[in-house]
């Protein structure tokens, strides 16, 4: 019987875009966004807000009532919306997934970028890496590290020096924000410049809140460690997934925009509409 459930389950959540917990989630994430907003003083407000990865793309449409009410509120002009992109590994091998994580855990816990490069190496080396992957690593990690640092330069030269918002519906392995994090601080970006907001999270035994750097504060939007029985959103776990979100992050950190043909428009509306329809019933709230 209990598998029979967990088939239907999967089966109704392969064909639906959104569940009933999942739409939970987001109006639990949209209404902390909100009170956050409402929390801090107008100046503190984002003049930027990042939207981290393609699968990101869809809350857009969410949180812009949230937007639009906030900042009339506040009467200052709406934030920018762009769009940012980090790599999950420098290859597809697990030895490079293991350099590419040991590089920026070591370079977010305060390391030079020298001294991250030497830990991932003696890390690799110790799992049985060569030197010539070695080498081939460390200069993929160079070449990568400068494009994401290019990125964040512009998306910060774009705030005209006020607050950033970086944007991301889950947070779980901190590896996005452990790039972005140690790539800010090789900027000499001041502290609390930038935030990160997350729908939902959890880092490891503790609270990402806990688990973030005191330069680069998380927010987060729903409490999920209540519902552990929940994996996150449906449309996320769905292999044609790309087809309406219009986009696709191909390896390493391409993000490409899906041809026409090979949209699923129907799909894609309707997925936009519904985190619009969620936005705005939250923005209606008192």
């Amino acid at each position: 019987m209990e598998s029979f459930e967990k088939n239907n389950q999967l089966s109704y959540e392969k064909k639906t875009l959104l569940t009933e917990r999942d739409r939970e989630v987001v109006k639990e994430s949209l209404e902390t966004l909100l009170h956050k907003f409402r929390d801090i003083p107008n100046e503190k407000l984002p003049t930027v807000v990042a939207f981290l990865e393609t699968s990101t793309r869809p809350a857009v449409y969410a949180v812009k009532p949230i937007f639009k009410k906030i900042y009339k509120e506040a009467q200052l002009n709406e934030p920018k919306i762009q769009f940012l992109t980090t790599f999950r590994s420098i290859d597809k091998t697990s030895l490079g997934h293991i350099f590419t994580e040991k590089f920026f855990y070591e370079l977010e816990n305060g390391k030079s970028f020298e001294e991250a490069l030497k830990e991932a190496r003696d890390r690799s080396l110790s799992d049985g890496a060569s030197e010539e992957m070695l080498e081939s690593y460390t200069d993929k990690i160079i070449d990568h590290y400068l494009t994401l640092m290019e990125k964040l330069k512009t998306l910060l030269e774009s705030s005209n020096d006020g607050p950033v918002l970086i944007f991301d519906d889950y947070i779980f392995s901190m590896a996005s924000y452990n790039q972005i994090v140690g790539a800010l601080k090789a900027l000499e970006v001041p502290p609390g410049r930038v935030t990160f907001f997350a729908m939902y999270g959890w880092a490891g035994k503790e609270p990402l809140e806990k688990a973030a750097s005191p330069d680069v504060p998380i927010w987060v939007g729903s409490d999920i460690k209540k519902d552990e029985t929940w994996s996150g959103f449906s449309y996320r776990r769905n292999p044609e997934k790309s087809k309406y979100l219009g986009v696709a992050k191909n390896f390493p950190n391409v993000t490409e925009k899906i041809s026409s043909e090979e949209r699923d428009s129907e799909k894609m509306k309707e997925l936009r509409q519904i985190f619009s329809n969620l936005g705005e019933e939250v923005s209606r709230e008192p």
